[in-house]
């Protein structure tokens, strides 16, 4: 019998036998290859190894001083991207002719009762638990919500959490904002966020997720937001600015105090920047007009030059100072391209090494921080926890408008009896404690200039309101 086989062998000419083992997929070959096809293996792929241990095997397809671009596939999807050289380790390219260091592959011992995939490059998958930060930044985009989003991702275990920002920037829904369009004062809401996004994730997790920022849009205060985050990633036409000119703040003032309350505000959204590990000058260049900043790389690292326009072919602008042929031109403002104030775009953010990398689509946003093959969404609940809150807001504010018309009716009818009265000022008095309650629950996102347009009492004034009618009932009461 052992030599009919091999005479049969020996007839179909072959010379190699291989011996195939299947679990859940995957294919592991015998040791039955001979030496001679082994030496001709060869190994041609460049190998990417980052920080963060992720590795990648495939092409080298252009590479500059800070960014390499990248083919090859995981998993079986292919994917072409633009890595930041900064989060690369090491890169090593492979060389024709060098024999592959797994030319024998040892067959497993497989059991018979095996399931679990045999896929030795699998990591892994990772519970993510996306956070969608859309609308109006500081009415949509609050606190309270993003923090039910968090206790929900606690509850539901996530290893990762990320907050895609993308807010309103406009006047209404004909008129778009410019970058020009600086609204550095949002920044008080900015900070009143911030633990949420810094605390929030931590408080009561047993193991504390890893948290990311995804900008698809943060204009105005919004834009203070990703600064406080390790981890940023840009859109491909994501932007992130609108902050400046703070220079023009308190313009006719003391200049003492004027540069006094500059100062004040620059020191505090510095220190979101440092929060997150960011060049505060950045900051700088976003808020001052006059401030410029150029940057070039050393050893494939950024180095910021503060105060400094280009000097040579190797240094590159990032905001000048605005004066005279450098002024930004209608054009320029209009497109969002000026640099007088710094509004970032994906690619500026990512030689910088704001953002970690640019990325189009979720899918694509997991790969890129290694969430595994199969990351397992975990946010069910998000985008409707995000929305029920922006109903609430829409509906407060219906109901505060009504409530405000109803007490200015029943200040209109001070006369009467006393009973007619006693009973105008018990509305008065409800009216107030239900605006009371409203912005107790929903306070935050509504905003000052809408309860100023609106008529709407500050709460610091509620209560002496209430106060006053107690003191009117008790006069009237020993007329």
């Amino acid at each position: 019998m052992k030599s009919m086989i091999t005479d049969i062998l020996r007839g179909l000419g072959a010379s190699v036998a291989l011996a195939t083992v299947t679990i859940a997929g995957a294919v592991w070959v015998s040791t039955a290859q001979p030496a001679a096809a082994a030496a001709k293996a060869t190994t041609t792929e460049d190998t990417l190894v980052f920080r963060d241990g992720r590795v990648l095997k495939g092409t080298i397809l252009s590479e500059t001083a800070t960014t390499v671009r990248f083919k090859g596939s995981v998993g079986g999807i292919a994917f072409d991207t633009e890595y930041n050289r900064a989060d690369i380790l090491t890169l090593t390219k492979g060389v024709a002719g060098k024999p592959a260091p797994s030319a024998d592959v040892k067959a497993p011992d497989v059991p018979s009762n095996a399931t679990a995939s045999a896929d030795p490059g699998d990591n892994t998958s990772k519970r993510v638990y996306v956070i969608p930060l859309r609308g109006e930044f500081g009415e949509d985009i609050s606190q309270k919500p993003i923090l039910r989003c968090l206790k929900d991702a606690r509850d539901n275990k996530a290893d990762i959490v990320i907050f895609e920002i993308e807010n309103k920037w406009s006047y209404n829904s004909l008129t778009e904002r410019t970058a020009e369009d600086g609204e550095f004062d949002s920044l008080g809401r900015a900070e009143e966020m911030e633990a949420a996004f810094t605390k929030g994730p931590v408080d009561g997790w047993a193991t504390p997720p890893r948290t990311i920022c995804w900008v698809r849009q943060a204009m105005g205060g919004a834009s203070f937001v990703p600064l406080v985050f390790k981890e940023i990633y840009f859109s491909p036409n994501a932007r992130m600015g609108g902050i400046g000119d703070l220079s023009l703040y308190f313009k006719g003032s003391d200049e003492n105090a004027r540069q006094k309350q500059i100062s004040l505000r620059m020191g505090r959204a510095r220190g979101m920047a440092i929060t997150g590990g960011h060049a505060p000058e950045l900051v700088d260049a976003m808020a001052i007009r006059e401030y410029v900043l150029s940057y070039t790389f050393k050893n494939g690292k950024v180095e910021l030059l503060p105060n400094q326009l280009p000097s040579g072919p190797n240094e590159i602008l990032l905001t000048d100072d605005g004066k005279e042929e450098r002024a930004d031109d209608l054009k320029q403002l209009v497109r969002g391209e000026g640099n007088d104030t710094l509004t970032f775009h994906a690619k500026q953010a990512q030689d910088v090494g704001l953002s970690k990398g640019t990325v189009e689509e979720i899918d694509e946003l997991f790969f890129q921080i290694g969430a595994g093959k199969n990351p397992i969404r975990v946010d069910a609940k998000a985008a409707q926890i995000m929305k029920q809150w922006s109903d609430d807001i829409v509906r407060s504010k219906k109901r505060l408008k009504e409530i405000i018309e109803e007490y200015v009716r029943a200040q209109g009818t001070a006369g009467g009896t006393y009973e007619e009265r006693t009973k105008q000022r018990g509305v008065r008095r409800r009216c107030l404690n239900e605006i009371k309650s409203i912005y107790s629950n929903f306070g935050e996102g509504i905003g000052g200039r809408w309860r100023g347009e609106n008529g709407m009492p500050p709460e610091s004034q509620i209560e002496t309101l209430l106060k006053q009618i107690e003191l009117e009932q008790a006069a009237d009461k020993k007329r």
